[in-house]
């Protein structure tokens, strides 16, 4: 029966930036999963192991927005300027998709386009100022 494996509230996990304040506590998060020490948003203070959380949580973060909403690495001052490519590569780590599969917002939203040397290969183009809109 699917209500009896129903969860209603989500385990919590540990957030880098509870932690600020208290190094020694993080310190052994981190020694316990190193993935708590890898910063991927520098702005907000994520960590990989709250990215992965969320990616495997039982309704699993699959989008870059998705990431957004969840854990906040992307709503910073850069606006994911910085840790958007790193959030890309773990999805398609973790999900064991392709990156060029990896959307902003669910289907028709796809990052990216080409790997850069098919495109050359394909259109020819190899430098910003000769494409032509």
């Amino acid at each position: 029966n699917y209500r009896d494996s129903f969860v209603e509230t989500l385990p919590e996990q540990p957030k880098f930036a509870d932690y600020l304040d208290r190094t020694g506590e993080w310190q052994e998060i981190v020694e316990k999963d190193a993935d708590y020490g890898e910063i991927i948003c520098r702005c907000e203070k994520v960590s990989k192991g709250e990215m992965l959380g969320a990616i495997h949580q039982p309704v699993p973060a699959r989008s870059l927005d998705a990431i957004k909403r969840r854990i906040r690495a992307g709503m910073g001052r850069c606006q994911g300027g910085f840790c958007s490519p790193k959030v890309l590569k773990i999805l398609s780590e973790e999900l064991k998709i392709p990156p060029l599969n990896i959307t902003k917002k669910g289907k028709g939203s796809e990052i990216l386009k080409a790997k850069t040397k098919d495109m050359i290969k394909e259109t020819g183009v190899k430098f910003k100022d000769e494409v032509r809109v």
